[in-house]
């Protein structure tokens, strides 16, 4: 009897961890984007990060603010012109991106847009991830991700599992338009329970792409909050740059580390010197960070000849 309940115990866990719900709106989360323009030749345009900052109350309603933080950019090709994020992210600027609850017992997320006559504003459904097999997305997610005259648009016609950004997550597969590399295209859609569509903007009508989602405080997610402000408490400065031999740091303040990525955002080398050799590098672009015994950090990039 005891080996049967202790079987039966076993074959229920993954049941178990399965069925925790993963919240969508936490602190310390944050989505990374890149927004796409152009339509036969899509190309990146920007890049940003959405990540949740504090509370406000509407019409005797608490809401999350999520923020876009946009972050600067490099151009990363002559034709088209194309950018690609600073690694580390780099934020720019911000800006209220939308306003959201969440009610965790039932597993959905809402958002408040000012009311203008349609269903898809005030305090509307934004996600519902209690949704079962056979069901249909709301409205306003349907007609986002496509003409709900055709076939499965919408139409929930399975519910799996998948380990994606540090958790079990529940997935609801449906059919719509995404844009995997900014061109649109009908196919099979991922909703992912705590993160929202995997291969689709994070509201309908954009043209953004997924790129990752990182939990933790900004220096584990390997982002700098100002880079203004940095500049102002740390005076240095490259030189020579272009080079197709070395370059020199030159600050008065002890470097803890500096570290040179290519375009992928890829660690190629990693030093304390303030003098380094790059002439092993091919000719490109390539951000360097660097990183003060005060914890204070800079992205700067470096041309190689």
């Amino acid at each position: 009897m005891k080996r049967l309940l202790l079987l039966t115990l076993l074959l229920s866990l993954p049941f178990l961890v399965y069925s925790q719900y993963s919240p969508f709106l936490e602190e310390d989360k944050h989505w990374i984007y890149y927004e796409y323009v152009g339509q036969d030749y899509p190309y990146i345009a920007a890049a940003f990060i959405l990540n949740v900052q504090g509370d406000t109350i509407i019409q005797g309603t608490s809401y999350k603010k999520l923020v876009r933080n946009n972050l600067a950019v490099y151009q990363s090709c002559p034709y088209p012109p194309c950018y690609l994020p600073y690694i580390p992210y780099q934020v720019d600027s911000k800006s209220v991106y939308a306003f959201l609850r969440e009610d965790t017992q039932a597993q959905q997320v809402y958002r408040y847009l000012p009311p203008s006559g349609n269903s898809c504003s005030d305090d509307y459904l934004l996600y519902d991830f209690s949704s079962t097999q056979g069901d249909t997305l709301n409205a306003c997610l349907r007609n986002g991700i496509g003409n709900t005259a055709l076939p499965g648009v919408g139409l929930v016609d399975s519910i799996g599992n998948k380990n994606i950004y540090q958790q079990q997550r529940e997935i609801i597969y449906t059919t719509g338009w995404f844009t995997p590399i900014g061109l649109p295209a009908l196919g099979r859609m991922e909703l992912a329970e705590g993160i929202g569509f995997l291969n689709h903007s994070f509201f309908r009508g954009q043209n953004n792409v997924l790129q990752d989602v990182c939990y933790g405080d900004y220096t584990a997610c390997n982002i700098v909050s100002s880079s203004k402000e940095i500049l102002e408490q740390q005076m240095f400065a490259i030189y020579p740059n272009p080079t197709s031999n070395s370059i020199t740091i030159d600050t008065n303040l002890p470097i803890e580390e500096t570290t040179v990525y290519d375009q992928m955002g890829r660690s190629l080398l990693i030093t304390t010197a303030t003098s380094i050799d790059v002439s092993h590098l091919a000719p490109g672009v390539y951000p360097l960070s660097i990183r003060w015994k005060n914890g204070k950090r800079v992205v700067r990039k470096i041309i190689v000849l």
